[in-house]
């Protein structure tokens, strides 16, 4: 296992994977959006980084197409948006256990906000945070269940506060919450250890 999830920020992947390297780029999560402006800003500055992009469109390309593709890249990079819908678009292409081989291969899984989100045992906790109604062939609110911690990003940013309020009072009795500021990234080699990196 070889996750890097951030909030925000996104400039520390240089740390972790080498210039020039190929990066799937998914940008599904953002498609409910009018105007889903990190999206183009993340791939922007990944180019910067000196990364070559490949464009992975879970919606619109076939599952066997889009397979090809994951398996081609040194590196995904599932950008933010709507995490509901990210994993509903998941399941239509049948592509979870595509995913799940991807990041057993010891791949550099890179998520982005509702990217690093996807990667916790439920979604139940984001019901205040993202619009369920945009999934609405969602067949369930399982993550995918990767690491043992529900994670919770843009931790302590003031539009959020007081929605992160309601989910600790909510489910810090049922879950591990990990909370991750947009200053932050949380590296996982396994899935109940991790670290917290400052960027």
């Amino acid at each position: 296992m070889n996750l890097l999830l951030l909030s925000k920020k996104i400039d520390v992947i240089s740390k972790y994977l080498k210039r020039g390297r190929i990066i799937g780029f998914i940008s599904t999560a953002g498609e409910v959006y009018e105007n889903p402006t990190w999206v183009e800003e993340d791939k922007k500055q990944l180019l910067e980084l000196g990364y070559n992009i490949k464009d992975i469109d879970i919606t619109n390309n076939s599952t066997l197409e889009t397979k090809e593709l994951i398996n081609s890249v040194d590196s995904l990079y599932v950008a933010g948006g709507n995490v509901f819908y990210l994993k509903q678009q998941l399941e239509i292409k049948g592509l979870k256990e595509t995913i799940l081989q991807f990041i057993n291969s010891d791949k550099l899984y890179i998520g982005a906000s509702a990217g690093s989100c996807l990667m916790s045992p439920t979604l139940e906790v984001y019901k205040s945070l993202d619009d369920l109604s945009k999934a609405d062939k969602l067949e369930n609110l399982n993550g995918l269940n990767i690491i043992d911690y529900v994670i919770i990003p843009h931790y302590e940013r003031e539009k959020y506060r007081e929605r992160h309020n309601k989910i600790i009072d909510e489910y810090n009795d049922r879950y591990s919450l990990l909370f991750l500021k947009d200053n932050e990234a949380i590296r996982f080699e396994e899935r109940d250890k991790f670290i917290k990196i400052k960027i």
